[in-house]
């Protein structure tokens, strides 16, 4: 009996997968299967962001992935941030020396907005998913580098939050359904799911 549940809650999680996040797109679904076995199973750098962008509230892109992240991942290497901006902080840099995967939870608008703006959070950002290398320094310390195993996870309401320079092998943008969005039956069931 407890099998059986195992087997439905991994149904729905597959479902919420396809058919909310890839939209029934059986090519993308694979492709970020693909992205979470190099990420969760043999432990890589894929070199590619992830940003889910949903038009409303309550679709279940933070559900979904938080719940994963800390059953799968867990916490010890698994970071999350409220703030992109956070990103430009050398103790931001420091913090992700022992992660593996880091959820961005609210990607802005993109704008070139001067040395704090969104504009340079995606400079440093691409370091951050392409440099093998990370480079960090706490204060009273001398600076050291780190072979750096970090991936992306970004959500947003934003349509136009993309850096217009980082190319498309760096970043898939996944435009969610909002079907489910407000379905908290489903979401009960799912959350369920995603903890068994």
């Amino acid at each position: 009996c407890d099998n059986d549940i195992t087997k439905k809650h991994g149904k729905l999680i597959y479902k919420h997968l396809e058919e909310v996040f890839c939209r029934g797109n059986l090519k993308l679904t694979n492709s970020v299967l693909a992205w979470l076995k190099n990420v969760l199973v043999l432990g890589k750098q894929s070199k590619i962001m992830l940003v889910l962008y949903s038009q409303t509230h309550g679709a279940g892109k933070s559900l979904w992935w938080e719940h994963l992240l800390k059953m799968v991942v867990g916490e010890q290497i698994f970071s999350k941030t409220a703030d992109f901006k956070t990103m430009l902080d050398s103790r931001f840099t420091e913090a992700l020396m022992d992660k593996t995967l880091c959820l961005i939870e609210e990607i802005p608008a993109f704008r070139y907005d001067g040395s704090r703006g969104s504009g340079a959070v995606w400079s440093k950002t691409k370091s951050y998913i392409t440099d093998r290398v990370q480079q960090g320094e706490k204060k009273f310390k001398s600076a050291r580098g780190w072979e750096n195993y970090n991936n992306f996870v970004g959500l947003t309401n934003n349509p136009n939050c993309m850096h217009p320079e980082i190319p498309a092998r760096r970043a898939i943008m996944l435009a969610i359904s909002n079907d489910r969005a407000g379905d908290t039956k489903y979401h009960s069931a799912l959350v369920d799911a995603l903890e068994d």
